[in-house]
């Protein structure tokens, strides 16, 4: 009966783990917290320290898509020491890699790369293909960030073949949408539009908003570079039409409103765009991203809408 007893329970708490998974991966936050939420519970009861450790990456990561990134951080934190100290290399390198967003977050790229590249390390180590490939995304994303686009398409190609061996339709989508993004900073525009058109294409399969609406946002970006100042809008405006839906992506719609105030500075509105990005400021702020900063140097200046670095790291 004991042994009975065990084997329901563990399989009520991987029910609550793979059902909010699935909520997760809807854009349904609410609801996949609060299934991750009882599971962890039932997992801390039952000293599950692999199951608890995983409902701890979900729980961080359900957070940090809602904005609230003092939660998330207490449950990666709490993750990331019991993966140490149970040996869980598979999770230390996922918590790894938010962990890293973390720091992105806050404006420190130094830690930043030092969180993906230790997970990078460990997800070869233990043969993580799939993480391999975001990690490789995330590291070509701050590496266009700095301006490194050599090192960034190193970053990006390596992870395009890895993921295409794969067949991991996720992972692509992502290198190339940051291929595109690097290709764009460059200069060439007709070879970034024809990845970004290949990405949103695998996005579409996938069928997951927040994937869509990342690739739009950073194909937003690099219309704004070139000044095809149409082609920005529509990608900005698909971004904001999830701004009153619960699925909605904070930091995306923060994105979208800044690129939508330099697409009306552009066109000489500025009483509109100073009012998009004061709201897209204030949206930063409240997620505790350094991006508040850049946005509000824009709009007190608001002489030469200078861009937003496009390309995103990724979950």
């Amino acid at each position: 009966m004991p042994h009975k007893m065990s084997r329901l329970t563990q399989k009520c708490e991987r029910t609550h783990s793979n059902l909010g998974r699935v909520l997760h991966y809807q854009g349904n936050y609410l609801q996949a917290e609060t299934l991750y939420q009882e599971g962890l519970v039932l997992a801390r009861a039952s000293e599950l320290h692999e199951l608890l450790n995983l409902l701890l990456f979900y729980l961080g990561g359900v957070c940090l898509q809602q904005g609230d990134n003092r939660r998330a951080q207490s449950y990666y934190q709490e993750g990331l020491l019991l993966a140490r100290s149970q040996g869980h290399r598979e999770h230390l390198e996922a918590l790894l890699n938010d962990m890293g967003i973390m720091a992105y977050n806050s404006g420190d790229l130094e830690q930043t790369v030092a969180y993906f590249q230790e997970g990078l390390a460990l997800a070869r180590q233990i043969g993580q293909g799939a993480d391999c490939c975001l990690l490789l995304s995330n590291l070509g994303a701050i590496a266009i960030e700095q301006g490194n686009y050599v090192q960034a398409e190193d970053y990006l190609r390596e992870g395009i073949e890895l993921a295409q061996q794969l067949e991991n339709r996720n992972r692509l989508t992502l290198l190339l949408s940051n291929l595109g993004s690097a290709l764009g900073q460059q200069g060439d525009y007709e070879r970034a539009n024809r990845y970004f058109q290949e990405s949103l294409a695998l996005a579409h399969t996938i069928g997951s908003p927040w994937y869509i609406y990342s690739v739009l946002m950073d194909w937003g970006e690099i219309h704004l570079k070139y000044q095809q100042l149409s082609a920005a809008a529509a990608a900005f405006r698909a971004v904001l039409s999830q701004e009153k839906s619960p699925t909605g992506e904070p930091e995306l719609i923060a994105s979208a409103k800044y690129g939508m105030g330099r697409v009306a500075a552009l066109r000489g509105e500025i009483g509109e765009a100073m009012q998009l990005a004061q709201e897209s400021e204030a949206h930063f702020a409240s997620l505790g991203h350094h991006k508040a900063a850049i946005v509000r140097e824009w709009w007190q200046g608001l002489c030469v809408p200078v861009a937003l670095i496009p390309s995103f790291i990724h979950q």
